[in-house]
């Protein structure tokens, strides 16, 4: 167990990287915060956030009229942290509430808070550094959850709107004003759910949008450099589309080739295969075996989509007979899409 300066003990999981569940309470029925602290206080933080952390948040913030609900983002809210995780608490306040009101409340939180500027308004404990947690207040305006929720009304493909999305449903309520938060979710939720076969219709085509314009730029124009970074574009957009095609929110970008990710997906060997060798494939014959390893993948993840016309292997006939190619390649080209066939 390692001790931060104020004497609270972090349970040692974050030092040798295993997880256990988190199961945080859930607020979203309490509307008096002394109720509100006694479920902080009574409840097992078997998660490894020191009891302390939230219950100081819930008291300094939730008396506030300014602020709206109080969530826990992030790894931490689904179980999914580990050692290098920090923890995520947003707080949300009303849309006209001048910040330096909110920024006065944080003052009042023990403990010490270093500034993140590139994190808008986001202030990092510094207190339980040392004990191997971060901890990290972010203030958020109501105004934002309100664009996430008319952004999602015309939804096409937006990762940054995905991710808002994701954290939403994926959030742990450890405060609210009435319902605020928890019925943003509800809405959300349902939502997602009458988008996802329209997401997952945007999500193949951009896959095959991608690999379209691989063909051309990586194969024809022989730009390596896009070359490998279409086909990366692809194999985001249908790991999206194999997520979507399970009901889930598309990863975030900076999960979507995670062993964890791709392990859930289905994907693992298949995905890490290309990504490793995509920035090796010089010569026709090594970039052709990309492109069937990539059919492989997309029968595999398309096959619950439906009858397709994947109208994005044509490249390779249509290209040829428009471009002037070596003829070891022109051939090459034709072969792939004899096997496609």
């Amino acid at each position: 167990m390692a001790a931060s300066p104020c004497g609270i003990s972090a349970p040692s999981y974050h030092r040798t990287g295993r997880e256990p569940p988190l199961l945080l309470p859930n607020f979203n029925r309490l509307r008096d915060i002394p109720s509100a602290l006694a479920a902080v206080e009574n409840y097992n933080m078997k998660c490894g956030i020191p009891q302390q952390i939230t219950a100081s948040i819930v008291s300094s913030f939730g008396d506030s009229d300014d602020v709206l609900g109080i969530a826990l983002t992030g790894t931490f809210s689904d179980g999914t942290h580990d050692r290098f995780s920090d923890v995520d608490i947003w707080i949300y306040h009303s849309a006209g509430c001048e910040p330096q009101r909110i920024r006065s409340l944080i003052e009042q939180v023990p403990g010490r808070y270093t500034t993140k500027p590139s994190h808008g308004a986001a202030y990092t404990l510094a207190e339980y550094i040392d004990s191997g947690l971060l901890v990290s207040v972010k203030l958020m305006s109501a105004s934002v959850i309100e664009k996430v929720l008319r952004q999602q009304e015309s939804l096409v493909f937006d990762e940054m709107v995905f991710e808002d999305i994701e954290t939403i449903l994926k959030w742990q309520i450890l405060w609210e004003r009435g319902e605020f938060l928890s019925s943003k979710t509800a809405v959300v939720r349902d939502r997602f759910k009458l988008d996802r076969e329209r997401l997952l219709g945007h999500a193949v085509r951009r896959y095959g949008d991608m690999i379209w314009r691989s063909v051309f730029q990586g194969v024809y124009r022989q730009d390596r450099l896009q070359f490998i970074a279409l086909v990366v574009s692809a194999l985001n957009a249908l790991v999206a589309a194999r997520a979507l095609e399970d009901g889930r929110v598309p990863p975030p970008m900076k999960w979507r080739f995670s062993s964890r990710t791709l392990t859930q997906l289905g994907l693992d060997d298949r995905v890490e295969w290309i990504l490793e060798e995509v920035p090796r494939a010089k010569s026709p014959p090594a970039i052709f075996e990309i492109y069937r390893k990539l059919q492989r993948i997309e029968q595999h993840v398309l096959q619950k989509v439906g009858p397709l016309e994947r109208w994005w292997w044509g490249a390779f006939d249509t290209a040829a007979l428009n471009v002037s190619v070596a003829s070891d390649l022109e051939s090459r080209c034709r072969e792939a899409l004899r096997a496609q066939r």
